[in-house]
């Protein structure tokens, strides 16, 4: 028997699990390393309207085979861990919180997924905007995945000044979250960031839990850019060349900031190169814009280089010519 026949006789229950075990072993990873608590149920009450079509939506679509599975939060004792929903019965243990990251573990996935069905996910919608940049670059296709949008509260968007928390709520302005207001009022901003980011521990949290972060090759784990051994790292080699490579392609997430364990405010430094990507080109991460960096690039050329091209291959982000 070939590998395609064997793929096809192979139920989908059993395939789905192959891909869920490294999957597991990653979520438990990211719950500790983000310190995930219980959701409070009272933080999302007003939200009981959306949260019914939400369960709804996802039922219709397992119930009918319109997709393989959902990714989605369950809830196990007292605590919530992803999880592959196969089955609209499973749906009953489906929970909205905590806020967790969806969108590198979907983009995981996905790079295994059986041929067939897409992927569902309920996902916030920075999850989905994280997502819409994983389209920009042909990880995945249309086809792959269907997304159902799980609003954040007032509180959670505050916490990550958030700017669409919901599909249909959209603020001009960006909230002021306790981390940059701390920045705003700080009476000597290079003395605040030295004393922060001389906590860094160089663990690679902040990298490793980033949906923007998809590269084979990372230049932080390069000796030439960051030398091996060495605590805290160069804040300029480290943190802001971190942050200027993700300048394009954030989308103010917080999975960084949530995975340090020394408190950084990272969101600050990300928020800062948003907002000047956003004033002065028009443009935000998570939409089908073309980066301007990007754009620019291209068009210009750096000097006495040709401009890199995305490769069209899913499962596989590189950048030739780099």
């Amino acid at each position: 028997m070939t590998n395609a026949e064997t793929h096809r006789t192979t139920p989908l229950r059993e395939r789905l699990s192959k891909i869920a075990s490294p999957i597991h072993a990653l979520c438990g990873a990211l719950r500790r390393l983000c310190r995930c608590v219980p959701a409070e149920e009272k933080n999302i009450s007003k939200f009981d309207v959306e949260l019914d079509s939400l369960r709804k939506q996802a039922d219709t679509l397992l119930k009918n085979g319109k997709v393989a599975g959902i990714l989605a939060l369950r809830r196990e004792g007292d605590e919530a861990l992803p999880h592959i929903f196969a089955s609209a019965k499973e749906l009953k243990n489906w929970t909205p919180g905590p806020k967790w990251p969806l969108a590198k573990i979907c983009w995981r996935m996905l790079k295994g997924w059986p041929p067939g069905k897409p992927l569902g996910v309920i996902c916030r919608t920075c999850d989905s905007r994280a997502l819409e940049e994983h389209l920009k670059i042909h990880q995945f296709t249309e086809d792959d995945l269907v997304r159902l949008l799980l609003p954040c509260d007032e509180t959670q968007a505050e916490l990550c000044a958030c700017m669409q928390p919901a599909p249909d709520r959209v603020s001009e302005t960006r909230p002021i979250s306790p981390e940059l207001r701390a920045v705003a009022e700080a009476a000597d901003p290079a003395g605040f960031w030295s004393e922060h980011l001389q906590r860094c521990i160089k663990c690679y949290g902040c990298r490793n839990a980033c949906p923007a972060c998809i590269c084979p090759e990372c230049r932080l784990e390069d000796p030439a850019f960051v030398p091996t051994l060495t605590a805290p790292p160069n804040p300029l080699v480290w943190h802001l060349c971190r942050a200027l490579h993700v300048a394009d392609t954030c989308v103010s997430c917080g999975a960084c900031q949530d995975a340090c364990p020394s408190g950084i405010p990272l969101l600050a430094i990300h928020h800062a190169l948003a907002d000047q990507l956003r004033t002065s080109a028009a443009y935000q991460a998570g939409t089908r814009q073309p980066s301007p960096l990007y754009t620019a690039a291209k068009e210009e050329g750096p000097a006495g280089m040709p401009a890199p091209e995305w490769k069209s291959c899913p499962g596989a982000c590189t950048r030739e010519n780099t």
